[in-house]
């Protein structure tokens, strides 16, 4: 069988991608660096979190798996940053892409995550769709602006 020849941009791409070289804007991302940032999320604790009602804090949003390696390895790390930051006006925010919610779920209980946790059923819920749209794999992180607009996307 013959293969098609690779394209040199294709290959570049994909070489940049796996490296972190590239900006998700160029990778097909739906939000950009200055774009505003809408969602209105519900947590595993049934309490609703808006992108309107966090203005005027610094939000990270984190995207992340049980299946994920790296994600589980950084955990401790976003406690520390959680209770270091959190009396700061910073937001963290953790959303499992897990299609096990129980999982998901076990997890955060296991690991004593307590800052607010949004499992993957509601990020396809408009206008979650247009930032929560489930193209990014995981680890990947997004920092928010007190003003709402994205100030850094990436792994």
């Amino acid at each position: 069988m013959i293969k098609p020849p690779v394209r040199l941009s294709h290959l570049l791409l994909t070489v940049g991608l796996l490296l972190g070289l590239v900006p998700d804007s160029l990778a097909g991302s739906r939000i950009a660096v200055g774009d505003e940032v809408k969602f209105n999320l519900k947590t595993i604790d049934n309490e609703r979190l808006s992108s309107r009602d966090l203005r005027g804090k610094l939000v990270a949003v984190k995207f992340w798996a049980t299946h994920c390696g790296v994600c589980v390895q950084l955990i401790p790390e976003l406690k520390d940053m959680h209770e270091a930051y959190q009396d700061q006006g910073v937001v963290l925010i953790s959303i499992s892409v897990d299609r096990d919610t129980n999982a998901a779920r076990t997890m955060i209980r296991d690991r004593e995550m307590d800052w607010p946790m949004v499992l993957n059923e509601d990020q396809r819920t408009k206008p979650n769709g247009e930032f929560f749209s489930g193209r990014y794999g995981v680890p990947h992180a997004f920092l928010i602006s007190p003003d709402g607009d994205l100030l850094w996307n990436g792994h």
